[in-house]
C-alpha cells in the first residue's frame, strides 16, 4: 500500500479563478525593478499642538453649555412631571 496513490476526484473540487492564488511561491523580482525597499517613504513631523490648547478643545467640545440654553429639566405640561 505504500507505492498506492490517489487521483482526486476533480468534479468535487472548487474550481479557482485566474487570477486567484495557487500557493505555488512566484518571484517578485519582475514587478519590483528600479524600486528599492524605503525608496518611497517620507519623514514628516506630527504637527506640534499644545496640551493645553487641546485639552481646552476637548473640555469644550465635552461641556457645551450653549446647547442647553432655554431649556428645563421639567416638562411643559403636569402630565410629564407624573411619569
Amino acid at each position: 500500500n505504500s507505492n498506492l496513490v490517489l487521483q482526486a476526484d476533480r468534479s468535487i473540487i472548487d474550481r479557482r479563478g485566474r487570477n486567484e492564488a495557487t500557493g505555488e511561491v512566484l518571484s517578485l523580482t519582475s514587478h519590483l525593478k528600479g524600486t528599492k525597499m524605503g525608496d518611497r517613504a517620507q519623514r514628516t513631523r506630527p504637527e506640534r499642538n499644545n496640551k493645553k490648547q487641546k485639552k481646552e478643545e476637548d473640555h469644550a467640545s465635552k461641556y457645551d453649555i450653549g446647547r442647553f440654553k432655554g431649556q428645563t429639566l421639567l416638562g411643559d405640561s403636569a402630565d410629564d412631571a407624573s411619569r
